[in-house]
């Protein structure tokens, strides 16, 4: 999987011209990374300018260290390839299995 993100945010990447003002473009981007890939089990969410971008993951394992090392990774990996988000926006992934809580949460 992580090889699967980690190609499809090479393309998020390419031609984006990255100020702050484009924070909602990106994560609206990485969603529909994130939906073409399959990744979520329900569509990735944004709702505006400085909010979360959710995804939601089928897991039984409820417990956040793997969720929290994905989210972290992907973080980087955004950030590595120069996709910035202003400040104030999150990675947020959630189960349906977690009783609603989060699993993780990152900055982007």
């Amino acid at each position: 999987m992580k090889v699967v993100i980690g190609a499809a945010l090479a393309t998020l990447a390419v031609g984006t011209a990255l100020a702050e003002d484009n924070s909602v473009i990106n994560a609206l981007r990485l969603c529909s990374l994130i939906d073409q890939i399959r990744v979520s089990t329900s569509p990735c969410e944004v709702s505006g300018a400085n909010s979360p971008v959710i995804v939601t993951i089928d897991t039984t394992d409820t417990t956040s260290s793997k969720a929290q090392q994905a989210c972290v990774e992907l973080s980087e990996t955004l950030q590595s390839q120069g996709t910035d988000f202003s400040s104030g926006w999150t990675l947020q992934i959630k189960s349906p299995n977690s009783g609603g809580k989060l699993l993780a949460v990152c900055n982007l």
